[in-house]
């Protein structure tokens, strides 16, 4: 029992932590939701996966195509020299050395008198050049050194090089390359001179050209299959695209796509049948079932696709076909972040509005493929029946069927003999788990505990917040409005933005006379002491807000006078008069100092003397000083920390206005930031200042004070694109041009003076 007490404990201060939001600076830049696929569920291979599956593992391990490309060829020039040179060196002399190393080379070849030790250290200790020389590989060179003489002519330019195409110099070495084509003897560097050749006339746009030296080459070269000929297959059908040539291009395109790692994006991204017609045609160039599959899965890769049933034509012509698993596992991954956790995700409205998810069509496409997986499971013809079953289950889990999805598990675990589809069917079983915790919630947090202290737990990095968010959405349920705020965010969270339902009820936590783990996790501190004092602290600042004083001291009350200091090391001087607002200004050493307690028995105690006081000026005076304080202490003043935990210079210029919402966005805080910048009470008690006072001298600072409440709730509050307005302003004028406050506001304050002198 300690034990799971212990968990539970080490759950809870996870399930406190912040969670990484996207914050105010702009949108999120990836969909935000779960994961729990394991993609080795499929067999995998990274080269063919990649291209179908999302998976952060694929894009770690698999190079893109150039360097796969690069990484082949150099790889094939390995093999055909029999692994003898060392592969680095293959690489280096093939891409890094300079054509005037390989024509030493060449030359040192060809004279006995040229040691090889005479060439650069590089090309002197390279390996694949120490073989080349000991065995006199002319034709090698001289191959080496005409694709060195092509490569500037296919190299992608740089945006900023605007250098025009050297025409004649592309089919000056078209035609050298088909001289040395015609006199070299090995069949392999026929192929390669081949690829030279034709690329140099496809990237001159000659497409007539480009086929007919296909025509004129190819059937000359009797060579072992090499990658060279689905790179030469490609610039063929590159031409007879653009030639018009679309049904035969594309059907060349579908067996790179499937051949050729190197070569599979850009032959999927060449692949273009635009009609039923050519659709058919193409049909009938396949030479088997197994290539019309493949046709097939490359329209099933379309994004507007007809999935299901591109699935299903794949499997009629071809059931035991291994990119069908992947098209499947590539769509359980598309539902799954449109449905998992759909009900409590706390961005779901971030990933719909910024990537569309979930999809209008999830709830009919998992449906399609449940049923589509019911049925190769029943006919019995697919190889792994064990990896179609465990998606029956998850599918289920994704539509909401638990029960079923439960049952499919059940079934698939007495059978199960792959360890891999053991540990994904353990994974999924954990999720379910979770999405089946319900009231009441102390069952729920010790079966939380127990799935926590499981094997699966940790290996899965989506599970915290998934685990997280479920338990947000069971305590909102449940009208525990503390804990769902306090699962997803933190203390600092709150303070930042005061919600009273979340502080009453965390309050309701704390005085309970006995807690659990889970709610002492909540609410306690390291140090045994729980967060009572600044929810209290909380609680009093949101009641001054709404002008209820003597609610907020009753609340601070709550606590030791003596925590009263301790909430705040600063003390703070409200009563300071000044005619331009200044937040970070130096205070005068005289002002009294108040904390936050002390302050508010301090107006209660003005606001009674006010009341009973029988000297019109006195009581006007009071007022007066009230009406300082609460001023100073909204977003205008210099007291604004009595009521608010953090402001910002911004503040003001994002708030939009006319709203009453005065929550800001901020980034440090999903919740924002609440600020108080409601003026209303302290332009009340100037109100009754000036309508009080016989001094005229003590009537025209209040009616000065007035204004700048009115001009502060027409920033915040007003109308946008109506006229300011300034009664204030002309009371004082009027009423008040006499006094010797007036002149000073006049010189002091220049919006006033402009106002005066417009």
């Amino acid at each position: 029992m300690r034990t799971i007490l212990l968990t539970i404990l080490l759950f809870l201060s996870w399930l406190s932590l912040p969670v990484p939001i996207a914050g105010d600076c702009g949108p999120m830049t990836s969909f935000q939701g779960y994961s729990f696929i394991n993609p080795y569920i499929v067999r995998l291979n990274p080269n063919l996966a990649q291209f179908f599956l999302d998976f952060d593992v694929l894009s770690t391990t698999v190079p893109p195509p150039s360097q796969t490309q690069a990484l082949g060829n150099i790889e094939e020039w390995w093999e055909r020299f029999c692994r003898i040179p060392d592969k680095a060196d293959v690489a280096s002399l093939i891409y890094q050395s300079r054509i005037d190393d390989l024509q030493e080379l060449r030359s040192a070849i060809s004279s006995e008198n040229v040691p090889i030790t005479y060439l650069r250290p590089e090309i002197a200790n390279n390996t694949f050049a120490k073989y080349l020389h000991r065995h006199k590989c002319t034709e090698t060179l001289d191959y080496l050194i005409f694709a060195k003489r092509c490569e500037p002519h296919v190299t992608v330019k740089k945006r900023w090089d605007d250098t025009p195409m050297d025409r004649t110099g592309m089919r000056d070495l078209i035609r050298l390359g088909k001289e040395a084509f015609l006199e070299t003897e090995s069949h392999y560097f026929r192929l390669r001179y081949a690829y030279q050749i034709i690329r140099l006339a496809h990237y001159l746009k000659d497409y007539e050209e480009t086929l007919a030296l296909y025509d004129f080459l190819m059937p000359k070269i009797d060579n072992d299959p090499s990658i060279l000929e689905y790179w030469i297959e490609g610039h063929r059908a590159g031409a007879m695209m653009s030639l018009g040539q679309r049904v035969e291009a594309s059907y060349i395109f579908s067996r790179i796509f499937e051949k050729c790692p190197s070569k599979r994006e850009s032959a999927y991204r060449s692949f273009d049948i635009r009609t039923d017609e050519e659709w058919q045609q193409l049909n009938l160039l396949c030479a088997n079932d197994h290539e019309r599959a493949v046709l097939h899965i490359l329209r099933a890769n379309g994004e507007n696709s007809r999935l299901i049933e591109e699935m299903w034509n794949v499997y009629n012509y071809e059931p035991g076909n291994r990119q069908l698993e992947y098209l499947a596992l590539r769509e359980l991954q598309r539902l799954e972040k449109d449905l998992l956790g759909l009900d409590f995700n706390d961005h779901r409205q971030l990933n719909k509005r910024y990537f569309g998810i979930p999809r209008a069509i999830a709830g009919e496409r998992v449906i399609e493929l449940q049923s589509f997986v019911r049925n190769i499971l029943e006919q019995g013809q697919i190889a792994r029946p064990e990896f179609w079953k465990l998606l029956e289950g998850y599918l289920e889990l994704l539509a909401g069927d638990y029960y079923f999805a439960r049952q499919t598990f059940d079934d698939l675990a007495e059978t199960i003999s792959n360890d891999t589809i053991e540990h994904q069917l353990n994974v999924w079983e954990t999720v379910l788990q979770i999405l089946e915790l319900h009231p009441p919630i102390e069952e729920a947090e010790l079966e939380a505990s127990k799935i926590y202290n499981s094997k699966i737990y940790p290996q899965y990095p989506d599970m915290a917040d998934f685990m997280r968010d479920r338990f947000t959405q069971l305590y909102k349920s449940n009208g525990s409005v503390g804990k769902s705020f306090i699962s997803q965010y933190t203390l600092e969270d709150l303070q930042l933005h005061p919600q009273m339902d979340v502080i009453d009820d965390l309050l309701r936590i704390i005085r309970k006379p006995q807690r659990n783990r889970f709610e002492k996790s909540m609410v306690e501190k390291p140090d045994g002491t729980t967060i009572a004092p600044e929810l209290l602290d909380l609680k009093s600042s949101l009641l001054l807000s709404q002008n209820l004083p003597e609610a907020a001291v009753e609340t601070l009350k709550g606590m030791d006078r003596s925590d009263w200091d301790n909430l705040d090391p600063t003390l703070y001087a409200p009563f300071v008069d000044r005619i331009n607002d200044c937040i970070n200004c130096i205070l005068p050493d005289s002002l009294t100092q108040f904390n936050k307690g002390e302050l508010i028995e301090e107006l209660l105690d003005m606001e009674y003397r006010a009341r009973a006081e029988e000297s019109r000026n006195r009581a006007a005076y009071l007022y007066y000083r009230m009406g300082l304080a609460y001023y100073n202490m909204t977003y205008f003043g210099p007291a604004w920390q009595i009521i608010d935990e953090f402001r910002s210079g911004s503040s003001l210029k994002r708030h939009r206005q006319g709203s009453e919402d005065l929550v800001i966005p901020t980034i440090m805080s999903e919740q924002g930031n609440l600020e108080f910048m409601n003026c209303s009470r302290a332009r009340y008690l100037f109100q009754r200042a000036r309508i009080l006072a016989d001094n005229k001298e003590l009537s025209a600072r209040a009616t000065f004070m007035e204004a700048k409440c009115e001009q502060n709730e027409f920033y915040v509050y007003g109308t946008p694109g109506t006229a300011q307005p300034h009664a204030a302003f002309d009371i004082l004028i009027d009423n008040f041009a006499d006094t010797q406050f007036f002149l000073q506001a006049v010189q002091e304050c220049r919006y006033f003076q402009a106002y005066v002198t417009k």
